[in-house]
């Protein structure tokens, strides 16, 4: 069963049980193209959409909390929001 949550203000956590880090990335890429495929009409003003993803995957015999497969990803977007700030 396919879980979501809102992790953040922006952010959301979907899950995939099951999944390997493979069939994950083609879920994400697909969300991203749909997100991204076509503007949004908002009061007559056209909103493009887009979106950034992560993919952790691992298995029973590694089972671990929600929030050690999430600590990664966070550290690389928040280096790489570092970054952009300081260019």
């Amino acid at each position: 069963m396919i879980q979501s949550v809102r992790y953040g203000g922006e952010e959301f956590l979907i899950v995939l049980p099951g999944s390997d880090s493979q069939s994950t990335s083609v879920v994400a890429n697909r969300i991203m193209t749909s997100l991204s495929g076509e503007p949004i009409d908002v009061n007559g003003v056209k909103i493009s959409i887009t979106g950034s993803f992560g993919v952790v995957a691992t298995d029973a015999s590694h089972a671990v909390g929600w929030k050690s497969l999430i600590t990664p990803p966070i550290r690389l977007y928040i280096k790489q929001k570092e970054m952009a700030e300081i260019a």
